[in-house]
């Protein structure tokens, strides 16, 4: 999530995560983080990525 979003509200955002029970990372970024933090964005990815081959 991208805790400096203008374009879609954070406090939205949060909610939805939390309704479908996800598992979030918080970046200090826009609406267009994949954009400005490309490499902290594939990161996260990655995380997942390893968190679910791990099982």
């Amino acid at each position: 999530m991208s805790s400096e979003d203008r374009v879609v509200s954070v406090e939205l955002e949060r909610q939805c995560a939390a309704r479908m029970r996800a598992t979030t990372t918080e970046l200090k970024a826009g609406h267009l983080s994949l954009l400005s933090m490309p490499r902290e964005v594939a990161g996260v990815i990655l995380d997942a990525v390893n968190a679910v081959a791990a099982g």
